[in-house]
């Protein structure tokens, strides 16, 4: 059993500590209905993504935590929705993939993810235990052992057009040992029993993301006691710094 917390209760990475709730680490997407609803539309979804990638690929934004990669811009990411925050400028290049997102129940955030040849991305927890993580593989350089993901004490290979699914609080990491680039859409969805938390969930993800990405631009923050820490988290958490 787990040792230091509930897979009933959220669970914040800001808290500090491990999230060890463990097994399973992956789930089947046969289980899932929206999971399915992704792998039954991929022919709708590829087209829309790779015409965005044509047009718009080479901009896309490294991932803000450059301290996860050994090589500077190997992982880039494009968001369209982010926390249930909307970004009209990508979107617009994925009208049909809009309405399945918008029409899957406690969907919180979607993207496309790239990882460049000869790349690792080192192991790390994510924010919360609160959602179902999905990966949607569209564009698979190698099989495993080339390219794959690992979550806790297990590993997987994508294969095109099929979903992987995980609770991305575990202790994962991916790479991508071929010479060719690696495409994923993540999808994040929130877990039945955490669906009526939806707003609060957003905004303790939202201001832990605001003050990490203010701890990478000015280093000194991270010295910071703990208690300060958390009063500027709290100050992002208001509504001042994001609307839902």
């Amino acid at each position: 059993m787990n040792k230091t917390t509930n897979p009933h209760k959220p669970w914040y990475s800001y808290k500090g500590g491990e999230y060890e709730d463990g097994p399973p680490f992956f789930y089947t997407s046969e289980t899932i209905p929206w999971a399915k609803k992704l792998e039954a539309n991929y022919a709708i979804i590829k087209p829309e993504i790779e015409k965005l990638m044509q047009s718009i690929g080479t901009s896309l934004d490294p991932y803000f935590n450059s301290e996860l990669v050994h090589k500077k811009q190997s992982w880039k990411v494009g968001e369209f929705y982010f926390w249930s925050k909307k970004n009209e400028e990508l979107c617009k290049y994925i009208p049909e993939l809009d309405k399945i997102l918008s029409s899957i129940p406690g969907f919180m955030t979607a993207g496309i993810s790239v990882l460049s040849p000869n790349t690792d991305i080192k192991p790390h927890y994510g924010d919360t235990n609160t959602t179902l993580r999905a990966h949607l593989a569209l564009k698979i350089p190698a099989k495993y052992p080339a390219c794959g993901i690992g979550v806790g004490t297990e590993e997987m290979g994508w294969e095109e057009g099929k979903v992987l699914l995980f609770c991305d609080a575990n202790y994962h990491r991916a790479w991508n040992h071929s010479n060719a680039i690696r495409h994923v859409l993540i999808v994040d969805v929130l877990r039945d029993e955490f669906k009526e938390q939806q707003k609060n969930i957003c905004a303790n993800v939202l201001s832990l993301i605001a003050l990490q990405k203010l701890e990478y631009k000015i280093p000194f923050v991270k010295s910071l006691p703990g208690f300060i820490r958390g009063a500027i988290r709290l100050m992002f958490k208001t509504p001042i710094y994001f609307k839902l």
